[in-house]
């Protein structure tokens, strides 16, 4: 039910298109996996190189 909502969120943040989002909760652990699947892959910081400004592209 909250698919949609996430989807639009992740959207959001990331700044492209979602073309699926899978979850599943575990009932014995409490445990939520989200997968997205992006028809492009998002821009990418590398955490070292953030204060530095340096982003890359996938490929």
């Amino acid at each position: 039910m909250t698919n949609p909502e996430l989807k639009s969120l992740v959207e959001e943040i990331i700044g492209k298109p979602v073309l699926d989002l899978m979850t599943n909760t575990n009932l014995a652990t409490g445990r939520t996996g989200i997968i997205v699947i992006f028809n492009q892959l998002p821009e990418f910081c590398n955490p070292e190189s953030i204060s530095q400004g340096k982003c890359q592209e996938f490929s």
